[in-house]
């Protein structure tokens, strides 16, 4: 019997399970000695006869194979998958042609590998659902239909294999297909192996990066917009997606849910005493709950923007809350209260969760006394998450929240570099600086791609709302139309969905279920304008006579883009496809501490 079997990517614990069993009861094994880790012949018995077929021909290969009786297990070892540039099939149809029996074991292909070492993900929702696997023409010719440059204009993820000697006129292809030269590519030499190199690049950069790490065999090249930083939340686990297991929520858009939890009658007492407090507050849906049932009854309600109010011991609250932890950016905010109204204490989220604030807003108005824990708060010192939260940014890596508020709290200086002016005075410690070890960075001009690094060695990313984005469309556009010109629109011009502030149009446009659909999609706000608001500004753009004939003035997209950024810049000029017209303004934007301690 003769077993193909995919030795993996390199690391031998990526040998599959069965293959690794075959492997080791194996009479002969046949391995392709250029690319497969020798170390995954460790366990073979010693009675094995171990051929190298980097140096053989297929004639040698089978020959080799055929040389062992019908009773004997015949490994032949390829790397990766050998469903992939594996050359399996020629070898097969030899063996067919002399009646003797194999089995294909499947491996982890390289491709994979290289994902899983860059923490990649290739069908990215919104940026991506399609993978290329593919190659530069070589010996082995490529058909037209599938030349790089081709395949490059679907714009999709791409994984090139057996292509780094030739990155200059691969880079030459990709961008003739239509990647702009700032498209994120990746370039990984041997993932998984223990002298692996990965270097994220640019397809503009590729042959650069390749002379300067000295790669130019036995490495993948990855190339599209999902190693960027934009994408779509995937809709299987949004909460309101409904599929044959979870019926989905509808969310309240408007306001915020409270659940005020109680355990006996005095408790209920300070439920509805809280409930009454805070009953003409707009902004938020009270809810009252006896609990009955912990774990079952928190769980219902432990969701991102929600505030969980426990009236009762400390010591229930975490129990009930323990299992069901995450992370700062997603955990609600979670306040206890002693049945008597003495104390409130915020006990999770407290910043970015609001649960502070909220504590001490509880606490005036019931004659409490707020009882905060966190040590930006006790010790006066400023707090970086509260910051981002209170002023609308977006926090693109809050693992770094802790290492600035443990400089801050040392007294150490941390650095604050920003686009955009900053007005009023910085908290202490905290001090302008273009560059150092470590600082926090305001702004979307930097980290998005490997030519533009962030300031700092260790960099806290703070994304503005401040880009606005005006739309015209003919009637009845569809929302998949739409989202794809919309999201194409933004990764073209390196604008990541999280600084958007609005989408804007005309007011004959609010209705309009595309961009409805849009809004709600991403979270964003929709806005429309009077015409008459948008005729002072149509003369500063280009003007189109259908427009003008259809919505009474010359100009949608930019003028209202232009009016929602309060008379900023346009960064993006108006881009027409399909009867979809977008542009995108930049608002005047500032950094205000003006409200800090």
């Amino acid at each position: 019997m003769i077993y193909f079997i995919g030795a993996g990517p390199g690391d031998k614990e990526l040998l599959t399970v069965k293959g690794a069993r075959i492997l080791s009861q194996a009479d002969c094994v046949v391995y392709a000695g250029s690319l497969v880790n020798p170390e995954l012949l460790d366990g073979v018995k010693d009675s094995c006869t171990i051929y190298d077929s980097s140096t053989m021909t297929l004639e040698d290969v089978i020959d080799t194979m055929m040389s062992y009786d019908n009773n004997a297990i015949i490994v032949r070892l390829h790397s990766g998958d050998p469903s992939i540039y594996g050359a399996i099939r020629e070898q097969i149809d030899c063996l067919v042609k002399h009646g003797i029996e194999y089995e294909i074991i499947p491996g982890v292909s390289s491709f994979s590998a290289a994902a899983a070492v860059l923490g990649a993900e290739y069908t990215l929702p919104g940026i991506s659902q399609t993978v290329i696997l593919t190659r530069l023409e070589g010996r082995t010719p490529v058909p037209p239909k599938e030349s790089i440059t081709e395949l490059a204009r679907i714009q999709t993820s791409m994984v090139i294999f057996l292509s780094s000697n030739k990155l200059s006129e691969l880079s030459a292809r990709l961008l003739e297909g239509g990647y702009a030269k700032e498209t994120p590519a990746a370039i990984v030499y041997k993932a998984t192996w223990t002298d692996e190199i990965i270097v994220r690049t640019t397809v503009g950069e590729l042959e650069n990066t390749g002379k300067k790490y000295n790669i130019t065999k036995t490495a993948l090249i990855l190339v599209g917009h999902f190693l960027g930083d934009i994408y779509e939340r995937s809709q299987l686990y949004h909460p309101k997606f409904t599929h044959g297991y979870r019926t989905g929520e509808q969310e309240n858009k408007t306001k915020r849910n409270i659940f005020l939890m109680f355990f006996t009658a005095n408790g209920e007492k300070q439920a509805n005493r809280i409930a009454e407090k805070l009953s003409n507050d707009p902004e938020l849906m009270i809810h009252r709950k006896r609990v009955r049932r912990l774990r079952v009854s928190t769980e219902s309600v432990f969701k991102k923007g929600n505030i969980l109010v426990f009236i009762g011991a400390a010591g229930i609250t975490v129990r009930a809350v323990a299992p069901l932890l995450q992370n700062k950016m997603t955990d609600p905010a979670v306040i206890v209260i002693d049945e008597s109204g003495r104390f409130v204490i915020p006990m999770l989220s407290g910043h970015i969760g609001g649960a502070n604030q909220f504590a001490e807003r509880i606490a005036s108005l019931i004659g409490a006394v707020p009882v905060l824990t966190t040590a930006t708060d006790i010790n006066h010192v400023f707090s970086v998450d509260s910051f981002a939260v209170e002023n609308g940014y977006d926090i693109v890596n809050p693992k770094m929240i802790k290492k600035i508020s443990a400089r801050l709290l040392a007294g150490k200086n941390v650095g604050l570099a920003s686009d955009y002016e900053v007005i009023g005075k910085l908290p202490e410690h905290l001090v302008t600086a273009d560059k150092g070890e470590i600082g926090i960075y305001i702004g979307t001009k930097l980290g998005l791609t490997p030519l533009n690094p962030l300031p700092f060695n260790k960099t806290l990313h703070l994304l503005p709302k401040c880009y606005h984005v005006g739309i015209g469309t003919k009637r009845d556009i569809s929302f998949q139309q739409l989202r794809d010109f919309f999201y194409d629109t933004l990764i073209r011009h390196s604008i990541s969905v999280k600084t958007v502030a609005s989408l804007v149009s005309i007011d004959r446009k609010r209705n309009e279920k595309a961009i409805l659909d849009l809004s709600e999609h991403y979270n964003i706000p929709f806005h429309t304008y009077q015409a008459e608001e948008l005729q002072p500004f149509v003369g500063l753009f280009t003007t189109s006579e259908f427009v003008q004939s259809v919505t009474g003035i010359g100009n949608v997209c930019e003028s209202a883009a232009y009016l929602a950024s309060n008379r900023g810049k346009i960064v993006v000029d108006k881009i027409s496809k399909n009867g979809i017209t977008i542009a995108v303004a930049e608002e005047n934007w500032n950094v205000h501490f003006s409200n800090i301690d």
